[in-house]
């Protein structure tokens, strides 16, 4: 079983921001809210007015998780299942009525939106991955930062996750939750680095077991902040299962 270790972590959703906030959420969790943003005060005025809420959430999320003089040298891994919908689901409803299109918009819907944004904020320049992989994303994600850590053993590495509601008129036909963004720094399993040590192997699809309403990403964070052993999460295809080292 490979491992890495989890060195911080952050969380931002409406109404749940600070450490404390989502341990009491750990312990008794609740479906996550829809409406509201971070501010990102900490971003330049240009950058802070051009971000939608799923770059505000994700970012976020790595300036709480992230000191600033790790944040230039970091490899990262982005991972969501819908991106910045909002956006595109604003333009596809300009298409159908013949509107023109939004540039600025347009920049901004694309899935790698948020990884840019962090590198310009930050000034990273290091490799990074954008993953999409439907209900498992996290997983998704998770494996492909495990895999950049192993081709470069001595780096830290950010991992991001996160969300929003799916809009209308799509919320139809499309999987979704309330808003949320995660940002865990990774480290090698290898080394000496102090943290939560976790591994992680596959077993048997069957269908899911954890509340509708919390999203994988979610899942781990609660299991990674409590005292139990391993984690298994879900899915027809495959279930990942998570253990500490």
């Amino acid at each position: 079983m490979s491992e890495v270790v989890v060195v911080d972590w952050a969380a931002w959703s409406p109404g749940i921001a600070s450490r404390r906030d989502w341990e009491s959420w750990a312990q008794d969790p609740r479906p996550l809210g829809h409406e509201g943003a971070p501010e990102v005060r900490f971003l330049p005025a240009l950058q802070r007015r051009r971000c939608d809420r799923l770059s505000r959430m994700c970012l976020q999320a790595v300036h709480d998780a992230v000191p600033e003089a790790l944040r230039g040298g970091l490899l990262s891994v982005f991972a969501s299942r819908h991106g910045s919908f909002e956006n595109m689901a604003a333009m596809l409803c300009d298409l159908a009525d013949g509107s023109p299109l939004s540039p600025n918009r347009f920049s901004h819907s694309v899935h790698n939106t948020q990884a840019g944004l962090f590198s310009i904020w930050a000034g990273n320049r290091e490799a990074s991955t954008c993953v999409a992989a439907g209900a498992e994303t996290f997983g998704a994600g998770f494996l492909e930062g495990m895999g950049m850590l192993h081709r470069h053993p001595g780096a830290p590495l950010l991992l991001v996750v996160g969300d929003e509601p799916v809009p209308e008129p799509f919320d139809t036909l499309a999987s979704g939750t309330g808003a949320y963004a995660l940002a865990f720094l990774l480290q090698n399993g290898d080394g000496d680095a102090e943290g939560t040590r976790v591994g992680l192997r596959f077993g048997p699809g069957e269908e899911g077991s954890l509340d509708a309403f919390v999203p994988d990403g979610l899942a781990f964070l609660r299991w990674l902040i409590s005292d139990q052993e391993s984690l298994r999460l879900a899915h027809p295809g495959r279930s990942w299962l998570f253990a500490r080292g």
